[in-house]
């Protein structure tokens, strides 16, 4: 319950902010992709690993500012450990500060779900958590980084520690950082 109340005493003022309403702007998804790389630090599976994949980002349909933004961002991510490989399918919308035409800065909540293979288990865990990055635009191209931290509830793992079987229970709260590299699908 704690964890839940760390973030939303974190998403409630961004979004509160975000709430001022420009009428006039028409909407415009203005999608980008990029690809991402970097490390991902699994506190209970005790692993550091490294971590791929995808980001499609847009406007927020819903919520459009005058000053400011908020970019909708959806990502798979794959991870490859030495006891147990994940592909987490996540959303994460981002209230984006324009620092200058060119660098923005971001922070938002994220939930998913994070799909986890052991040599013995499959399961599908929930994901929540916060994540924060920067970003630095030059023509249709942009570069970026990022963290973002994800908790769970506690998932059952038969033989993690080659304990012939041994069952354990262990959450998959998460820290990531990432190199995003990117190309604005728009003009």
């Amino acid at each position: 319950m704690k964890k839940i109340i760390i973030v939303l005493v974190f998403t409630i003022p961004v979004l509160t902010q975000a709430q001022e309403q420009a009428f006039n702007k028409k909407y415009k998804p203005q999608v980008d992709l990029s690809l991402i790389g970097g490390i991902q630090n699994n506190k209970n599976f005790e692993a550091t690993a490294p971590v791929y994949g995808v980001v499609i980002s847009l406007e927020c349909p819903l919520i459009q500012t005058r000053k400011s933004h908020i970019r909708q961002q959806f990502s798979l991510i794959r991870q490859e450990g030495k006891k147990f490989t994940t592909l987490s399918v996540e959303i994460n919308p981002q209230y984006k500060i324009i620092a200058s035409p060119a660098f923005e800065l971001g922070v938002g909540p994220g939930a998913g779900l994070i799909f986890t293979n052991t040599s013995e288990d499959n399961k599908a865990i929930f994901s929540y958590g916060l994540g924060a990055g920067a970003i630095y635009h030059f023509k249709k191209f942009f570069i970026g980084l990022e963290s973002r931290y994800a908790l769970t509830k506690k998932a059952s793992f038969t033989n993690l520690n080659n304990k012939p079987g041994s069952v354990e229970d262990e959450n998959l709260n998460n820290l990531r950082t990432i190199l995003k590299l990117g190309y604005k699908l728009y003009k």
